[in-house]
């Protein structure tokens, strides 16, 4: 029940931002005002994003914690790997929201569109790797189910239940944030084209 409430919350939370738009009519065509707007964007999901992922981590090390003593058999070995995992997700998700507090924005406008790709590109092979964890955990649960060892039947079983659920939460979070950047990228490229024109310059050099 709680982490169906936490998958709802990201799926508000990480939807296209559009209300920081009305932000960009003040611009008055300034290239440095618009990089700055992109890069500030992009910045604040990315710590939306890691909030989230801290907030998952969290969750699950905290129940995992809770129930892995007062279960046995599959339930344990499930909760033994889920709080595992999320000590990783924790730390990468704390790395990544201190590295986006640190970051100095940027006023070049194409450095800050190929930002925008360059965590676009980076989602799409976490997404590939979220699927592998999902084939994993099917594989190891699968595999338990035939194990005659009765302890390591558990233990497949539950860290491939474990893997499963955690490669369908990454994988639902991957394609969120990056619905939400490519939605934001999409929306200042073309703004960046009224600028450009505006200016007079059509020499954009941008990397997809």
């Amino acid at each position: 029940m709680i982490r169906s409430v936490c998958l709802g919350l990201l799926f508000i939370t990480l939807l296209p931002n559009v209300y920081g738009q009305l932000d960009l009519l003040s611009l008055g065509g300034k290239r440095d005002s618009l990089a700055l707007q992109m890069d500030f964007m992009r910045n604040k999901t990315e710590k939306k994003a890691m909030t989230i992922l801290g907030s998952w981590s969290v969750l699950n090390i905290t129940t995992s914690l809770a129930f892995r003593e007062k279960t046995t058999g599959i339930d344990k070995q499930f909760h033994t790997m889920n709080g595992l995992w999320n000590l990783v997700n924790g730390g990468l998700a704390l790395s990544g929201y201190l590295n986006s507090k640190k970051e100095r924005l940027s006023s070049d406008a194409i450095e800050s569109m190929n930002k925008f790709h360059t965590l676009e590109r980076t989602l799409i092979f976490n997404s590939g790797l979220d699927i592998a964890y999902i084939a994993t955990g099917l594989y190891l649960r699968e595999r338990g189910k035939n194990e005659l060892n009765l302890t390591r039947s558990e233990q497949f079983q539950g860290f491939g239940k474990s893997l499963m659920l955690q490669g369908g939460f990454l994988l639902v979070f991957d394609a969120l944030f990056y619905s939400s950047l490519r939605y934001q990228s999409s929306y200042f490229k073309n703004l960046m084209q009224i600028v450009w024109l505006r200016n007079g310059s059509f020499g954009m050099n941008i990397q997809f």
